[in-house]
């Protein structure tokens, strides 16, 4: 071969050269692109994903847990029915008998069986447990069948029912079942449960004070389903969300949910966000009880033709959320479009003028949203004092005991057409969701009938006469419903939710996320 080079002239040698860097560049071409076709990137076991939160567990227990870092941590640890059975039927329009896995085990080894699922009802059923839960499972009988099985007997028919066997969730009689209901709080097992989810407790800790700074999980070796492919699952906690920010910044953190998205800008490090249709609202809802000027419909109207949404939504939340509700064109002898542009009290029936107090959860966008409002009104001559209180005080005592004029607070239904919870004339009072006390026979009827009624056409019908007739009578002030925003780094994949019923229904496919990856032949 070097002879025959040597005796090329320059010219050939010079074509010679250029044609062997052509093949080898060729080659090199024609193997990359038949490698990168005969080769796919895949999720890899392994690793660990840390997400920051605000706020601090306090009951890891999903049959009483309140905040949103209990029901995080609880969603991962804790299974659902619909995780643990293997089949279930519809015996009559009131029966319902479902059917455990086998072998179903705790993360401590203990076996799951129907007597869990059973002690977990009745203790929701318990109103000394103040389970959250305590309204949707009412009236329903849990009978034990056999070890594996288990009927459900309704008082009345419910189309709905079998969301709530999905929902369900268990927990363990053997570590629960000697505490009183009332005591269940005093237990240690809320801060190191024991559960049947995809990941188990492994260790906490905590500053001198008594924050909990981190809490680690690892995955369950005895759930009964697909093992995510994350091992270690952490949670860090932070006092605020520019604290919380600051840690994803520092790379101390890989992700985290419920950014106000005016403060996305603040984030410096490269990320992925991801905008989430959520099925919650918020509204301002009157107590008509407490105070007597609000019986009057158009004091109502009023103040709910005065409330600015669109610059709600964009100076609380850059415009990203959904502006909800409608106003009347009008009412009695109002002239609500001329509202906003001059006083409307004091007035000839009330000449002393009119003021209102505001219960408002301690939340940024929350606070933002009433200042607004609090201006808005202010245009038309009412005064608004605001009252900023801590979130779980608002649950624990204020809504409890329903001792406001007005709250401004958001509503997460379970299902979009089942309304009953929040504005059914029984639900007035705790343990009931009805915030604005709001009672109207016709209402009522609508509502009981949407539960029976398994045509989803004329279910639907049912529900347009009854938001018609909600609407008409102006018990709140409907203002918006925001995306949720996570961010996380982009090693995170596998997250591909684009709606969510509750914030932490963000994990019901954490079993997919990763972090790391390998290459495997197709």
């Amino acid at each position: 071969m070097k002879k025959i080079i040597n005796s090329f002239t320059r010219s050939e040698r010079q074509l010679f050269i250029g044609a062997v860097l052509v093949f080898l560049v060729s080659s090199i071409f024609w193997f990359a692109f038949n490698f990168q076709n005969k080769i796919e990137l895949t999720p890899k076991r392994g690793g660990q994903y840390r997400e920051g939160k605000t706020g601090q567990p306090i009951f890891i227990n999903p049959v009483i847990s309140g905040n949103e870092a209990d029901r995080d941590i609880a969603s991962l640890v804790y299974g659902h029915l619909s995780d643990l059975i293997s089949d279930y039927q519809v015996e009559e329009s009131v029966n319902y008998l479902v059917k455990l896995k086998q072998n179903l085990l705790w993360d401590d080894g203990q076996p799951l069986t129907s007597d869990d699922v059973i002690f977990a009802i009745k203790t929701i059923q318990d109103p000394d447990a103040h389970s959250p839960l305590f309204q949707a499972w009412q009236g329903v009988v849990a009978e034990r069948v056999s070890e594996l099985q288990i009927r459900f007997i309704l008082r009345n028919p419910y189309v709905f029912f079998t969301d709530s066997l999905r929902n369900l969730p268990v927990i363990p009689r053997h570590i629960f079942g000697k505490i009183p209901a009332a005591n269940l709080r005093l237990s240690n097992y809320n801060l190191e449960p024991v559960g049947s989810g995809l990941y188990k407790f492994e260790r906490f800790s905590k500053r001198k004070d008594g924050f909990i700074t981190q809490y680690q999980l690892t995955v369950n070796k005895n759930y009964s389903g697909q093992k995510p492919y994350i091992e270690k699952f952490i949670f860090k906690f932070y006092e605020n969300e520019d604290d919380l920010i600051g840690a994803f910044n520092r790379r101390e953190i890989d992700g985290f949910g419920g950014i106000n998205p005016s403060k996305i800008k603040n984030l410096s490090l490269s990320k992925n966000i991801r905008g989430i249709v959520i099925d919650n609202y918020y509204a301002i809802f009157f107590n008509q009880n407490i105070n007597s000027n609000l019986k009057d419909k158009n004091v109502r109207l009023a103040l709910a033709q005065a409330v600015a949404k669109k610059q709600i939504i964009e100076k609380a939340f850059d415009g990203e959320a959904l502006e909800i509700g409608e106003l009347p064109t009008a009412a009695g002898d109002l002239n609500l479009a001329a509202i906003r542009d001059k006083k409307m009290f004091p007035s000839e029936k009330y000449p002393e003028g009119i003021e209102f107090n505001l219960i408002v959860p301690q939340i940024s966008f929350l606070i933002k949203t009433a200042e607004i409002i609090k201006e808005n009104w202010n245009a038309i001559g009412v005064k608004l004092n605001l009252i900023a209180l801590n979130p779980d005080d608002i649950i624990n005592q204020v809504i409890r005991s329903r001792d406001y004029e007005m709250i401004l607070f958001g509503i997460n239904p379970q299902n979009k057409e089942d309304l009953f919870s929040f504005w059914h004339s029984s639900q007035k009072f705790y343990p009931g969701l009805n915030l604005a006390i709001y009672g109207n026979p016709q209402a009522d009827k609508l509502m009981e009938e949407i539960r029976r009624t398994d045509d989803s056409s004329e279910r639907q019908a049912k529900l347009k006469n009854l938001q018609a007739v909600i609407g008409q009578d102006w018990p709140a002030i409907f203002l918006y419903s925001p995306k949720y925003f996570y961010v996380s780094t982009n090693d995170l994949g596998g997250f591909k939710e684009k709606f969510l019923n509750t914030a932490s229904d963000r994990f019901q496919n954490v079993k997919n996320w990763y972090v790391k990856t390998s290459f495997v032949l197709k």
